[in-house]
């Protein structure tokens, strides 16, 4: 009978220390186990880690996303032929530009052919995606003494232009037409005195 009391009290014993621990654990739970609470606060912070990742992730994605449609449109705007049309008045020495960025050659002609108001003009030069040069003598009164040039570079266009024109009529006898249209004795520096037709250049059509 004695040993079935000490077996019942054992049992009795365990059953209460097991009670206990999952009240301890219940109490730790609840008002904060420094351990336990330190193991949820780096899993919330995996967490808000994880999805701080994801967000830039996103936003570089959509960042890159934008750069490739601006940079391939910029690639179409740039593979695109643009023309622009140099005319000369009459038998003058007065030249028209007709701007540039237009997207075709004809239509170019009849933009720098709407510019000319008096005597009978006509088409220089047409060029695409280039710039144009010209230069004649400071004695030329008339049109057919230009000396045209064209290359990607504004600054060589005119240069191109000028010392054709020197090398054909002589040393420091030749002027370059600017744009807008002024004329100087000096060699060119200005790459706004050729011109140009293009999305490098700034004369083109959006669309």
């Amino acid at each position: 009978m004695l040993k079935n009391q000490y077996i019942h009290i054992k049992n009795s014993i365990k059953i209460t220390a097991l009670l206990l621990l999952i009240f301890s654990n219940n109490v730790n739970a609840q008002y904060g186990n420094p351990w336990m609470g330190q193991a949820i606060n780096q899993n919330i912070m995996r967490g808000t880690e994880a999805a701080s990742d994801y967000e830039r992730q996103n936003k570089q994605q959509a960042w890159q996303a934008k750069e490739n449609a601006i940079q391939a449109q910029i690639e179409r705007y740039q593979s695109t032929p643009y023309y622009g049309s140099l005319i000369t008045q009459g038998n003058t020495n007065i030249l028209h530009w007709g701007g540039g960025g237009n997207i075709s050659k004809a239509a170019s002609e009849r933009n720098a052919l709407s510019h000319c108001h008096e005597g009978q003009c006509r088409i220089l030069l047409t060029v695409s995606n280039g710039c144009i040069g010209a230069s004649r003598p400071e004695s030329a009164t008339d049109s057919l003494h230009w000396t045209l040039a064209v290359d990607k570079d504004p600054q060589k266009a005119i240069e191109k232009s000028y010392f054709a024109c020197e090398k054909k009529y002589g040393v420091n006898q030749c002027i370059y037409a600017s744009n807008p249209l002024k004329s100087s004795k000096s060699s060119a520096t200005n790459h706004t005195d050729a011109f140009c037709s293009g999305y490098d250049y700034g004369a083109y059509t959006k669309k």
